[in-house]
């Protein structure tokens, strides 16, 4: 429960604080509410290794209805993320990448469980036109 308050009270906080960005600094800041929450979902898995990790994270994103999780890639580590639950259906086609706060979601998660410096930099989605979401992990 405590989880769950805290993360309410960080969207509160957030779409507040959210609206008077400019576009650059709303990415920046997505990211960084995306690796917040990261931080406190990592608390629940139990993957200490890249593998196991990576399967749970994709039993989770199919489980919870948010897409289908996979890596194209294993060095450098490329996940894709088909039927992502917010690029589905849309075409954006703004001609950048449209999420930041997976960028961070994932970062977190990835530091955290594995213990390691990370980056995680989103290559394509549906806002270039791609059909999925494509993330580049560098540890």
């Amino acid at each position: 429960m405590d989880v769950i308050l805290g993360a309410i009270r960080l969207a509160m906080k957030s779409s507040k604080d959210f609206c008077g960005l400019n576009p650059k600094d709303k990415r920046i800041y997505l990211k960084c509410l995306g690796y917040e929450l990261g931080h406190s979902f990592s608390k629940f898995l139990k993957s200490r290794n890249l593998e196991d990790l990576i399967d749970e994270l994709s039993f989770i994103w199919k489980s919870y209805s948010l897409g289908k999780l996979d890596i194209s890639s294993l060095d450098p580590l490329i996940l894709e993320i088909y039927d992502c639950y917010d690029c589905l259906g849309n075409r954006y086609g703004v001609g950048v990448t449209l999420c930041p706060f997976k960028e961070g979601f994932l970062k977190a998660i990835f530091k955290d469980k594995l213990g390691l410096e990370v980056e995680v930099e989103e290559l394509d989605c549906c806002g270039t036109f791609c059909d999925h979401c494509i993330f580049k992990v560098i540890f």
